[in-house]
């Protein structure tokens, strides 16, 4: 298993690996795992299974629906022996972590029994935000994390000097995200206002303008707000224009920052952070969205709203927590015990008390097995007003998948 962070280039090693399988004569097999995915049953593993069979063409029939467990595991082991008959065999599953979590298990005993003299591989990508597997952790692993700091300034040099334009781009921004992390913001927003600036090689269009609330904040807690207004007008514009819901939500942050810094009425400040919020929610942007929860819980806080401030940086926190932001969210228990928070420790799960009548009521189907499209058809509802709901229920108790909500729910009856 290649495991890592988002970013920390998972899949290019993967598809390396690949292509070199292939070109030694292996047969070799792809699969991708999604994220709509997670909530169907072996939908990942039969599908697979599928591809499997017309790859080796003489397969036996598929197992039928409510198969066990090991049954499918078997299958899969079976058809990977079958092709190994006449070739070598390499199948490589990206972002398994989306894979429905009956498929992962059947998938883990398959690989953990294919034996040392089975000339078949196995090879998976993970992202580690998602946490443990039960399933997958015993298996043998590589895990990828940031480039040393000397290694990024080379790349960005061999960048530059091969006129990669966007390859700069994106390097660049990485190493600024790292400087205003460590709290180098002056070094940030001067390397950013550097890869924003409009003019010829600057990189594609998109990837400068992703760069700008990057940009707004460094220059912000730089004291350097004037350099960031052109980038946000462009931005602005951009975001207005159909770009959709995140780059809204990140639009409506940027000029948050701004009124801040020019002493707009904490009312201006604080609108507009909400409907970033509201914004973040509707684009499932769990990271971003726990940044701007962080700048409205900071804003709260000097305007002395101390409470309101508290619900916001844990808010802030249980984001960061989630998606492994370790420093982000050491500022957000920072300003927590500034708020007056009684500790600055993990987030705590909220009670299952917390939803509300209707999210309970969806929890609970979702925890007895209901689809998305099975629970909008029960309750008269839209598969995405679904979607949304459950992503708030994931929020509101902390967890981060629906095979987490039986023993929740199960706790509150305990």
């Amino acid at each position: 298993m290649l495991c890592g962070p988002p970013g920390a280039g998972r899949t290019a090693p993967a598809d390396r690996a690949v292509r070199t399988a292939a070109a030694a004569g292996a047969l070799t097999l792809t699969a991708h795992g999604h994220p709509a995915e997670t909530g169907l049953p072996y939908a990942a593993l039969d599908l697979l299974a599928a591809e499997l069979a017309a790859a080796e063409l003489t397969a036996g029939p598929a197992e039928p629906a409510g198969a066990p467990a090991a049954a499918r595991a078997g299958r899969l082991l079976g058809l990977l022996r079958d092709l190994t008959a006449r070739r070598p065999v390499l199948l490589a599953v990206d972002d398994v972590h989306h894979w429905d979590e009956p498929s992962r298990a059947a998938l883990a005993v398959a690989a953990r029994r294919l034996g040392p003299r089975c000339p078949a591989a196995l090879l998976l990508t993970a992202d580690t935000h998602h946490g443990p597997d039960p399933h997958l952790d015993g298996l043998p692993r590589l895990d990828l994390g940031p480039l040393p700091a000397a290694a990024a300034a080379a790349l960005v040099r061999g960048a530059v000097t091969h006129g990669l334009a966007t390859a700069t781009v994106v390097t660049a921004w990485a190493l600024a995200r790292r400087d205003a992390t460590a709290g180098r913001h002056d070094r940030a927003a001067t390397r950013l206002l550097a890869l924003t600036a409009p003019g010829p090689a600057q990189g594609h269009f998109a990837l400068r303008l992703l760069a700008v609330p990057c940009l707004v904040e460094a220059c912000v807690r730089a004291g350097r707000t004037e350099e960031a207004r052109p980038a946000v007008r462009e931005f602005s514009a951009w975001a207005s224009g159909g770009a959709g819901d995140h780059a809204r939500a990140l639009a409506a942050r940027c000029r948050a920052l701004l009124a801040e810094a020019d002493g707009g009425t904490p009312d201006t400040v604080v609108d507009l952070h909400r409907e970033a919020l509201t914004l973040h929610a509707a684009a499932d942007s769990v990271l971003e969205q726990a940044r701007t929860a962080l700048q409205l819980g900071k804003a709260l806080r000097r305007r002395r709203r101390p409470g309101q401030a508290r619900h916001h940086l844990r808010e802030a926190l249980e984001g960061f927590e989630h998606c492994g932001a370790r420093p982000w969210a050491e500022e957000a228990r920072t300003e927590l015990r500034a708020a007056g928070a009684d500790h600055g420790g993990p987030a705590v799960r909220p009670p299952v008390g917390a939803l509300t009548a209707q999210q309970a009521h969806i929890a609970r189907k979702a925890a007895d097995g209901a689809t998305n499209n099975e629970i909008a058809r029960q309750l008269s509802l839209s598969p995405r007003t679904v979607e949304h709901h459950l992503r708030n229920i994931f929020a509101t108790l902390g967890i981060r998948s629906r095979t987490q909500l039986g023993p929740v729910l199960a706790a509150r009856h305990a």
